[in-house]
């Protein structure tokens, strides 16, 4: 490899923190340029005869260290067998090259900062391009979106620079090294690890290689370098201001009679001043009273402009030219621009005016099957499923994202926080205090905000994340405040006390917000109470998502939307980080850290998003989906049927969204209607009386009479298309009637004993009981059929959730599932006191131990016939020296064939006491199959709580078991696995699907909580210890 001249000077490059490139131009807005102001205004790239993409196929050498690299990279590529192509952008592990490393906290190497591992994945890419005649007399940059660590370039093998962060670009001026007329030869040579590796440990895999484009540019040599437009608004006049700074690059010698010319469009690219103002370029002879580069400054303000806000994302057209003394325009560039004000004042966020509540989520870049390489497709999914649930804002943890994401922030409308490429989590407080970095910190935070200055989405820059706070961010955030004091100051490390808690009356110098990460409820509102700290609080992440999760939501919306200083936040994350991999038979499942032998690793903790890999939604999503809608319904009274709908927006009104009612009585339709939604403002509530509705609802008695009210688009804004429903509100009128024990009349059934069993009829079918089992073993219409594939058995262990303890880590002893295993509940042994018969009923008894526990408890079961079926009265004691349970309940499996249910409860979607905000109380039916979810780790699943009635139904047979609730509801599922296999299995193609149908009738569950990363549920959804009882009834049609 040649050495570079620094490397000459100083040894290795990728060791020394405080380098953090070599020729590397200074950072700038993404924009092209283009000939005329016209081709500029519309901004098609490729159109530009002054851009040219790199991407494609390369050539490329992988080696295990920088050390075994050869002598040049000018090795005959074409002809070694070392060398292969591929595609640019691209992540090298992702085509075979290394492995795919994935940590969360702790460093994927030993070494201490700022020295590399002797492993040191390094690639060399190398293409050849030609330079177009017409560039001959210009200047020629290349581009490299982003690569990870450290890139040092060569052109036709000359040393061109080297640069550092991986999520931000680095561009080189090549003009003097290419050559017109002949093939030149670049080469890019990348080391994976470095100095910069130590404030990029961030929550992620590590994937070596180009993830982002490669493109030329050229310019003349005078040059518009840069633009700054800042576009304020006045909620007060309705007006917006323009302040603009425009850098122009003249050389050495600055000429007099240079000129900025510019003009601002609307939406629709109509202009909004008359003719194009222009402004003299100040040369340097003036620099010291106007600023330090040579440019123009403009300003101008217009009157009742269209302020830019996440619900109307408003954008104004910049074009901006560079005209020489001639009067011919040299380059036209363009950018986007929105007008609005971001401020804190009151503790209360600001935009516009108003202070807006952050629905918001952390999103990483991920591609299951490309890793880092994100596209503009994919880009858009994540926008469009987030607009779809109602997602306004992202944090782009725990990096600046690719530049094209932020224009589709802009134009679809997202609040964002853009996040500083800083995470020394490993060396969590440390790094932020040593000098040697201090370069590092600053340059990224600058060079972040050079990039993305220009974007309206950006309310918030962020230092970084989990990387303590020191003399470093407060470097940084001093230089963001100065440079670019519109917009506030994020960051998280200021208000923490090391990795132990938290102080978050501290850190004025390095945030405007309180941004704490995964506190509890009860002490966001305790701190709203009693502090005097002028800075809201918005949760830079909660609500951990990983698998089966994000309890308790709604009692976080709750606190954001009752107390004045608590402004939403963040929840972590938006999507789950699985890697599309394949079983030898074809399987596909997604891996996680340690599935490639990456070691140390984190496990499944990098599947802990909102969404699965591929963008589909998890259950949970809903539940945010619901809390986040943009208004809100209540009754008001039932007759005459009258119901308010209050906006909930800030600033528009709720035109934009057609409503449709629906009356239904047991999940049948009854009648439907709309309401006229034009007219309610922001904060205003409209009453609408259903005399239809009215009419109909007093002649069902006994069933599920409800409202459902659902709120959709009127037309496509987009992402979404006309029709897509935003939200939705259910109200129960009548609910159906819950079976009370005196309703039930005994029926004339006497027990008989007969071929070893204990039986009691029914109308057309019959009940048998083991005497040496004990309990109910047998359900079928004659003797010889038993629709029972396992009996019915007591239990309070499920397949632990994430939340309740991550399985395959060590270290989780104080979590639950460590609680409950060091309580032995998995193996709990049911030891049978005794089976009596007595005037027609059956009464069980088993006495529970485990290997901790001898004497865990006891459970009793009374079976009597009925009039309307069988009766089970159940009685769980359990012992109080055991830890808060999983579950209380009872299952047992039906023979194959039984596919479909049918009940009456929560619906459509899995759901738990702590998370059933986004269902609604219904009758549904679906397939036993749905009620199977695929968490990438397998787990506790499926369950619906709120559940009066169950019914499975046989594929064949004309055969129904159906099972009500008595007195109070359960929580029902149906499932082809057991809890065993979902406890046993490590991804989703380790579960064999059964043929039998497993269902639990749970008198509770545990709640869910996010206790994997955060809190766990509250105390009202746990289940502690003692005594228990409840019935259901079961029957056979």
């Amino acid at each position: 490899m040649p050495e570079s001249p620094i490397d000459r000077q100083c040894g290795k490059t990728y060791e020394q923190p405080s380098l953090t490139e070599i020729n590397r131009l200074p950072m700038s807005a993404v924009s092209v340029s283009f000939p005329e102001p016209e081709q500029a205004l519309a901004s098609v790239r490729e159109a530009s005869p002054w851009w040219r993409s790199l991407n494609g196929q390369w050539r490329f050498l992988f080696r295990e260290s920088p050390a075994g690299l050869p002598e040049a990279v000018e090795l005959d590529e074409a002809t070694s067998p070392d060398w292969a192509d591929i595609p640019v952008p691209s992540c090298w592990q992702m085509h075979g090259y290394g492995r795919p490393h994935y940590t969360n906290v702790k460093m994927p190497f030993p070494d201490e900062p700022p020295f590399a591992p002797e492993y040191n994945p390094t690639g060399v890419y190398v293409r050849t391009f030609s330079v177009d005649e017409s560039w001959r007399e210009r200047r020629v940059v290349l581009h490299i979106g982003g690569a990870e660590s450290v890139l040092q370039v060569y052109l036709n093998g000359e040393f061109v620079g080297l640069g550092k962060d991986s999520r931000l670009s680095s561009s080189f001026d090549v003009t003097e090294r290419v050559r017109f007329g002949e093939d030149n030869r670049l080469s890019v040579v990348i080391i994976q690890y470095s100095d910069a590796s130590f404030v990029e440990d961030q929550d992620h895999w590590r994937l070596g290689g180009m993830h982002r484009e490669v493109w030329l540019t050229s310019t003349e040599k005078i040059y518009l370098e840069d633009v700054f437009a800042r576009a304020d608004y006045d909620s007060e006049t309705g007006n917006g201001r323009i302040d603009m700074d425009v850098r122009v690059e003249m050389g050495r010698e600055a000429q007099e009679g240079w000129s900025i010319s510019w003009q601002l469009f609307d939406q629709e690219l109509h202009p909004v001043m008359g003719e194009p103002e222009s402004q003299p370029v100040l040369t340097r002879r003036h620099h010291l009273e106007h600023w330090p580069r040579v440019g123009a400054r403009l300003s101008r303000e217009f009157a009742g402009v269209q302020p830019w806000s996440a619900e109307v994302p408003a954008r104004y057209r910049l074009v901006v030219s560079l005209v020489s003394p001639a009067g011919k325009v040299v380059e036209s560039t363009a950018l986007w621009t929105g007008f609005r004000r971001v401020e804190v004042k009151d503790r209360q966020l600001l935009v516009n005016g108003k202070a807006v509540l952050f629905k918001g989520v952390n999103r990483h870049e991920h591609s299951d099957t490309h890793g880092k390489v994100v596209d503009e497709a994919l880009m858009r999914k994540d926008l469009e499923v987030m607009k779809a649930f109602n997602v306004n804002a992202i944090r782009t943890s725990h990096y600046p994202a690719d530049p094209r994401f932020y224009d589709l922030c802009d134009e679809y409308g997202f609040y964002v926080i853009d996040e500083a490429n800083i995470e020394s989590h490993d060396f969590h407080n440390q790094i932020c205090h040593d000098k040697r970095y201090l370069p590092a910190f600053v340059e990224r935070g600058m060079r972040m905000v050079m990039r993305d200055k220009n974007h309206p989405c950006i309310l918030m820059w962020s230092l970084g994340n989990e990387s303590g706070y020191g003399a470093n961010h407060d470097a940084m955030a001093g230089w963001m405040r100065r440079y670019d004091p519109s917009r506030l100051i994020h960051y998280e490390g200021a208000i923490s006390r090391g990795q132990s808690g938290s102080e978050w009356d501290q850190g004025h110098l390095s945030t405007d917000i309180i941004c704490p990460m995964y506190p509890e409820i009860h002490d966001m509102i305790e701190w709203v109470k009693t502090s005097d700290d002028p800075r809201p609080l918005i949760l830079c992440e909660y609500s951990h998502a990983m698998g089966n999760s994000n309890g308790c939501l709604r009692e976080y919306f709750e606190a954001f939307e009752s107390h004045h200083g608590l402004q939403g936040g963040f929840i972590w994350e938006w999507l789950d980080h699985g890697l599309l991999e394949k079983t030898e038979d074809g399987r596909e499942y997604w891996a996680y850290g340690g599935d490639y032998g990456d070691e140390p690793n984190s496990g499944n903790f990098i599947a802990d998003g909102l969404v699965w890999p591929d963008r589909r939604p998890h259950p949970a999503l809903y539940e945010f989906k619901k809390l986040a809608q943009p208004f809100a319904v209540r009754l008001i009274s039932s007759s005459p049927l009258s119901v308010a709908v209050r906006s909930k927006q800030d600033f528009r009104s709720l035109d934009y969204l057609s409503a449709r009612w629906s009356l239904s009585a047991d999940g049948r339709e009854l009648a439907t209607g709309e309401l006229g939604l034009d007219g309610i403002r922001p904060g205003e509530e409209k009453v609408f009386t259903l005399p239809q509705a009215d009419e109909l609802a007093g002649a069902f008695d006994g069933e599920q009479l409800g409202l459902h009210l659902s709120f959709c688009l009127k037309d496509g804004d987009g992402l979404l298309p006309a029709g897509h429903e935003i939200g939705w509100e259910h109200l129960v009128l009548a609910g159906a009637a819950l079976l009370a024990r005196d309703e039930l009349k005994p029926a004339v059934a006497e027990a008989v004993e007969q071929g070893g069993l204990t039986w009691l009829s029914g109308e057309g079918w019959r009940a048998g009981f083991c005497p040496d089992q004990g309990g109910l073993v047998h359900l079928g219409t004659t003797d010889d059929e038993n629709l029972l594939a396992a009996p019915l058995r007591f239990t309070w262990w499920r397949a632990a959730t994430d939340n309740d303890g991550i399985k395959i880590w060590d270290g989780q002893e104080e979590k639950p599932l460590g609680k409950w295993l060091a309580a032995g509940l998995p193996e709990t042994q049911m030891t049978l006191v005794g089976q009596t018969v007595d005037d027609g009923r059956v009464r069980v008894q088993w006495e529970l131990a485990t290997d901790s526990h001898p004497q865990a408890g006891s459970f009793v079961q009374v079976f009597r016939m009925t009039d309307r079926g069988l009766l089970v009265e159940n009685a769980l004691q359990a012992s109080p020296e055991l830890p808060d349970l999983p579950r209380i309940g009872t299952q047992f499996a039906l023979v194959p064939g039984f596919e479909r249910v049918r009940y009456v409860g929560l619906g459509p979607w899995e759901n738990y006491r702590d998370r059933c905000a986004g269902v609604w109380e219904d009758a549904f039916e679906l397939a036993v199959d749905d009620f199977y979810v695929p968490y990438i780790m397998p787990q506790e699943c499926g369950s619906r709580s709120g559940v009066k009635r169950f019914e499975l139904r046989h594929e064949k047979a004309d055969t129904c078991m159906r099972i009500d609730a008595v007195e109070e509801p359960m929580e029902c599922k149906a499932l082809h696995l057991t809890d065993a296999d979902l406890f046993a299995g490590r991804h989703t193609c380790d579960l064999a699907m059964r043929p039998e149908t497993w269902v639990s009738l749970d008198y509770r569950q545990r709640g869910l909580g996010t206790r994997s990363c955060g809190p766990d549920t509250l105390e009202t959804y746990r289940i502690q210890p003692g005594t228990r009882r409840w019935s259901f009834l079961l029957s056979l049609r």
